[in-house]
């Protein structure tokens, strides 16, 4: 059986990429050791992904790996097999059967990738392969009331708004009066407020985007002589 551990939540969500951060002690003295430092990788590579072959006879070693992005875009991996020093001091496991698959360089967010593993045994080559998906990237996003200036019928108010996510939505509701407007990733927005009590909210990311739903309100007062929000 084979089998692959991509992250706690299977196959969805896996992180873009790891700094791992294991030890290996002997004689009372623990030093720093990773797949990254063993493979001599910078930090952060790609999610470390854990393999396993169980139940295979011969030495179970990863014959060869590769991993493919959306439309066949290779992505550089590099293994870690039971010959490696490294898997035989942790506690992941010793012996035959056991791998570390490492993308070289972090992964994008939110997409799929392919992964083909070739297993090496003393009477056969077995295929592992196996998909998942990425998580979304982070994402926040904020609005603020800036610059104004008093004109007939209310004030001109200047909204800046910031949002990691393209694609901004900003909408603006208030007496007798709904506006909504995409704006870029950091952008501003200039309207002018009657009277009255006035709801901002901005939101960017979910589905669609490969960054997280995220999104802020703010209550803007306006009076004749002056507003706060």
């Amino acid at each position: 059986m084979l089998y692959a551990f991509t992250g706690d939540q299977g196959r969805v969500n896996v992180a873009t990429s790891e700094t791992a951060g294991e030890y290996t002690c002997a004689g009372g003295k623990c030093v720093l050791d990773t797949p990254a430092m063993e493979l001599g990788l910078k930090d952060p590579t790609g999610p470390n992904i854990l393999l396993w072959a169980v139940g295979i006879t011969g030495s179970g070693d990863v014959d060869s790996a590769a991993m493919s992005a959306p439309g066949g875009n290779l992505i550089p991996v590099r293994v870690l097999d039971a010959s490696s020093q490294y898997l035989g001091q942790q506690a992941y496991g010793t012996g035959p059967g056991r791998a570390i698959l490492v993308p070289v360089d972090p992964l994008a967010a939110f997409t799929e990738y392919e992964v083909t593993v070739s297993w090496q045994a003393q009477d056969a080559t077995y295929t592992q392969t196996f998909s998942f998906t990425t998580a979304p990237a982070e994402n926040s996003v904020d609005l603020e009331p800036t610059i104004s200036r008093q004109v007939t019928g209310g004030w001109r108010i200047k909204i800046v708004l910031r949002s990691t996510a393209p694609d901004d939505t900003f909408t603006v509701t208030g007496p007798h009066t709904r506006r909504i407007i995409t704006v870029g990733s950091s952008s501003s927005a200039t309207l002018t407020f009657a009277p009255g009590r006035w709801r901002l909210c901005s939101a960017s990311g979910g589905p669609g985007t490969r960054y997280v739903r995220a999104s802020t309100c703010q209550t803007l007062t306006v009076s004749k002589y002056r507003w706060n929000g």
